[in-house]
């Protein structure tokens, strides 16, 4: 009589889970998929549930995929040409797309069809820019097939260039985004957004090379039939690079209606401009906003400024009537000697 037959299922599925935190390689947990049939079922769903593509960086750069062996995308296309329906059981998937997946396209296409179930998408552009265009790639078909899978609830872009906001509109269970260096453009036409039930984001993060989308999605919150909506999101993170930043912040912030976390990002290039205003926009967030997180990179070249450009004072304005639980406030201060900053 096998222990499979004596002992729940779901004693052997606790115990895989155990094994499979601590074994960052995953060796163990090869190993005891190998004992049974039973157990290779249990094992492989954690085996394959985080695949990280052409990662050519010395560490992850989402925290999701920390530890994990980067594969290739020939191995990937091998893997799912033996066995496409291990595609079901990949959960978290990071892709930097490479030169030799657009000029020969069709294994990673086929590939990526086979991915049904995914929850996070991690997708960098490590082509170069006019061979890899959202808008306008061999890939967008496979692409757009992952992205639109109902179980997505993460998604993070780096270094996209083109990207259309209203290929998120089927993306009705995202929850969280990050753009980093991501460009955005404007469909002929966007009616077939509005068939779909809207976004209730939770966690955006915008960096200063991704202001163009931060207005894209100001303007479908903002429109007549509006498909997104982040009145009850509950984390905002912003990088601030100039004056096009900090209005399409306002311009986000302006629509949160409770907010629990605000995390900014100030480059002393940023030195020029003001945050007045800051504390009428908190407002409506007053009873829900509990942590907040100010970080100014600055240069000691611009002589005696506010390195945090406002925000304290505008802060003050709201102290009397709000549930703020911490406030961290860093400096990252360069000097003209310096190549590397100081944290103070």
């Amino acid at each position: 009589m096998s222990a499979f037959s004596v002992l729940p299922f779901d004693i052997f599925e606790r115990i895989v889970d155990t094994l499979s935190q601590d074994d960052t390689t995953l060796s163990s947990t090869k190993s005891c998929s190998l004992v049974c049939r039973d157990l290779l079922a249990i094992c492989r769903t954690r085996i394959f549930a985080s695949i990280v593509l052409n990662n050519d960086y010395t560490k992850p750069p989402s925290t999701n995929f920390a530890w994990i062996q980067s594969g290739t995308s020939q191995q990937f296309e091998r893997l799912m040409s033996l066995n496409p329906n291990l595609g079901a059981f990949i959960r978290d998937l990071e892709y930097q797309t490479i030169k030799q997946d657009l000029k020969k396209p069709e294994g990673m296409i086929r590939s990526l069809r086979c991915v049904t179930r995914l929850r996070s998408l991690h997708l960098l552009n490590g082509a170069s820019k006019h061979l890899f265009m959202w808008d306008n790639n061999v890939l967008r078909p496979a692409l757009l097939q992952i992205l639109h899978v109902p179980t997505l609830t993460t998604l993070s872009l780096f270094q996209i260039h083109r990207f259309l906001v209203e290929d998120l509109a089927p993306c009705v269970n995202l929850e969280k985004l990050k753009c980093y260096d991501v460009k955005a453009t404007t469909p002929p036409s966007s009616a077939h957004a509005r068939s779909f039930s809207p976004i209730q984001f939770r966690d955006i993060s915008f960096d200063g090379k991704s202001d163009g989308m931060a207005r894209r999605m100001h303007a479908v919150c903002a429109g007549r039939e509006p498909w997104v909506d982040i009145s009850r999101l509950s984390i905002l993170s912003y990088t601030m690079k100039s004056g096009d930043s900090l209005k399409a912040f306002f311009n986000l912030l302006g629509q949160c209606h409770h907010l629990c976390s605000l995390n900014l990002d100030l480059s002393f290039e940023f030195f020029k401009q003001s945050f007045i205003g800051l504390a009428q926009l908190l407002v409506p967030s007053a009873q829900t906003l509990k942590h907040l997180k100010v970080v100014s990179h600055f240069d000691g070249s611009f002589g005696r400024i506010d390195p945090f450009f406002g925000i304290t004072e505008e802060l003050g304005k709201v102290v009397s009537h709000n549930v703020i639980e911490d406030i961290d406030l860093g400096i990252t201060y360069y000097t003209k000697a310096q190549t590397d900053p100081e944290r103070q």
